[in-house]
């Protein structure tokens, strides 16, 4: 939009993935070792920024920024009939990402060959992590003969956060 000293601008994004894959990840005939993955991206953001369009020796331009986004990325490795013992590895995690962010830039032209250049930027940032892997073995039976019994094994987990804040200029 266009003021009479300045045009405000707006970016706005938003970007989405799904992934459905399997594969054979050991590469034999023989049902070892099979992969299945499902995952998910969503990202969006949106910028506004004021920027100045009048002739003269000074020029800015000030504005911010916010953007959130989301991995999700579980992966299922199947160890198959062929392999002694049946089950399976969990790779399971979440990322979130949440940033908000202000600026500001002016240039003054002092004359033709000299000129000021000033910036300053605010960001803030928060990213959390929660992911473990799980190891399932299965075809096992406790209690009753012939009734399934599947152990989930945690073999590593993390659940963590963390915060960015920054001015820079």
């Amino acid at each position: 939009y266009n003021f009479d000293t300045a045009t405000l601008t707006s970016v706005s994004a938003y970007d989405h993935l799904y992934r459905y894959a399997a594969e054979d990840a050991d590469g034999f005939p023989q049902i070892i070792v099979d992969d299945l993955y499902e995952n998910t991206i969503k990202q969006y953001s949106q910028e506004l920024r004021l920027t100045s369009n009048t002739k003269g020796a000074l020029h800015w331009v000030l504005g911010g920024l916010l953007s959130q986004d989301e991995i999700n990325t579980p992966r299922q490795e199947f160890l198959g009939t062929d392999f002694p013992v049946p089950g399976g590895l969990n790779a399971i995690y979440v990322q979130k990402t949440r940033a908000a962010a202000v600026f500001a830039h002016a240039d003054w032209s002092l004359d033709d060959k000299i000129q000021l250049v000033g910036g300053l930027r605010y960001t803030n940032e928060r990213r959390r992590f929660d992911g473990r892997t799980i190891a399932t073995i299965t075809g096992n039976t406790i209690g009753v003969p012939g009734v399934p019994y599947t152990p989930d094994i945690i073999l590593a987990s993390n659940d963590s956060s963390r915060t960015f804040s920054d001015l820079s200029w």
